[in-house]
């Protein structure tokens, strides 16, 4: 699982935004009341693999962005061992949406780059490759996709033949790439959400900036994709770290 180190950013100019406040009301009381991406898998809190997956593509400063059960997720933050990484916790005030949380989280730290992650799924495609993009000025931001072979679940990504992001696509049956929850944001994108509305980056912020004629350029990666959104896909989660990562349980 190494890095491209051609692909890796300047670690000075960017900063990861990982969202990890969402209830996870499908899983039920499989969360134990803990926000989804704490749940313990693999014998650590999912976003422990997520974190370390995003290191890999040469993040080392990060905010997580926490909401529901806050209080719960804190605690974990502020004692994990030192691995080399900067965490900053943040907890919006109240519930603003995946667009309104990346505003918020970013006030935490300065970026010329944002790499904003959902923390509760992990894509273990080429996500570095993804800073090729940012190489062309006029690029504003790149959402990374996913192939999969039924995007009935998930919707996909539209894109023109030079790899522009045209429109998210509906739910619908069939092969196609879609939204893995993994974007890189130039600083103006961000600062252009409305500071302290809510708003979801998917449906309201990421169309508002097509119309407004933003150049996103999707980033299609081939490799294992995994989110813990209901019970059959967390009871999955084990054996897809087990594989993604070489981890062996120890007796």
């Amino acid at each position: 699982m190494k890095a491209d180190v051609a692909a890796q950013p300047r670690a000075e100019t960017c900063c990861g935004i990982v969202l990890a406040g969402g209830r996870g009301t499908r899983l039920g009381s499989l969360t134990r009341g803990l926000p989804k991406p704490f749940v313990e898998v693999a014998g650590r809190p999912f976003i422990e693999w997520v974190l370390q997956r995003l290191a890999a593509c040469g993040v080392r400063r990060f905010v997580i962005s926490l909401g529901h059960a806050a209080e719960r997720a804190s605690p974990y933050l502020a004692g994990r061992p030192a691995d080399g990484l900067w965490l900053e916790a943040c907890c919006e005030p109240r519930p603003l949406g995946t667009g309104g949380a990346v505003r918020f989280a970013a006030s935490a730290c300065e970026a010329d780059v944002y790499l904003v992650a959902n923390g509760d799924s992990l894509v273990m495609g080429d996500v570095a490759g993804a800073w090729r993009c940012l190489d062309d000025p006029q690029v504003d931001g790149v959402v990374v996709g996913i192939a999969v072979s039924d995007t009935s679940r998930y919707g996909s990504l539209i894109a023109d033949a030079e790899g522009r992001l045209q429109a998210f696509r509906e739910k619908q049956p069939g092969r196609g790439l879609v939204n893995a929850g993994v974007y890189l944001l130039r600083r103006h994108l961000v600062d252009a959400i409305p500071d302290g509305e809510a708003a979801s980056l998917e449906h309201e912020i990421i169309p508002l900036w097509l119309r407004q004629g933003a150049h996103l350029l999707v980033h299609g990666v081939q490799g294992a994709f995994l989110d813990i959104g209901t019970p059959e896909t967390l009871r999955q989660a084990e054996e897809f770290i087990r594989i993604a990562f070489e981890w062996r349980a120890v007796a």
